[in-house]
């Protein structure tokens, strides 16, 4: 039996962790073994996240002390929360591949990114959208293409004057 210093240092720890999030996944595992839940926690390592399971009843003190109320009604049943410490999409890509790879055992319930709520399969959506790098990466190549033109411009000029000289 869990004693009460026990419960309160667990609900410390799930709120620290919900509070430092850069995003949060609930989901359902029901079906999942052992090998495949260790599979997936160490891929989630791999992208800067983790994968625990929770008691409901904690996990929603843990939210209402981070004022996410609105997630609570999705966390009932055996929930898994994947907890993204970086990138925040990356959890969600590494549960729609292990989904891809194991028949939907990991069904999403909700997501939380910067304090938006997302639901059933707007959160499991969330697993295609591009990384933080990937959309620093596309910002860049956009802001390229007119200083490349501009530069195109300036030697159109400058020929063209060596040429009038």
């Amino acid at each position: 039996m869990v004693t009460k210093a026990e419960r309160t240092e667990q609900i410390a720890r799930l709120t620290a962790d919900f509070g430092s999030a850069s995003g949060l996944y609930f989901t359902a595992y029901e079906t999942i073994t052992v090998e495949k839940i260790s599979r997936l926690r160490n891929d989630l390592r791999a992208v800067g996240g983790k994968f625990v399971v929770v008691k409901n009843s904690l996990a929603h003190k843990a939210l209402e002390a981070n004022n996410l109320s609105d997630i609570i009604p999705h966390v009932k049943g055996p929930v898994g929360v994947a907890i993204a410490t970086t990138d925040m999409t990356g959890p969600a890509k590494v549960l729609k591949k292990f989904n891809s790879e194991n028949n939907n055992i990991v069904e999403f319930k909700a997501a939380v990114l910067e304090g938006t709520v997302f639901v059933g399969a707007d959160a499991a959506k969330l697993g295609d959208l591009p990384s933080r790098e990937e959309l620093y990466s596309m910002f860049l190549s956009c802001l390229q293409v007119p200083a490349q033109k501009f530069a195109a411009i300036v030697d159109a000029v400058r020929e063209k004057r060596e040429q009038e000289s």
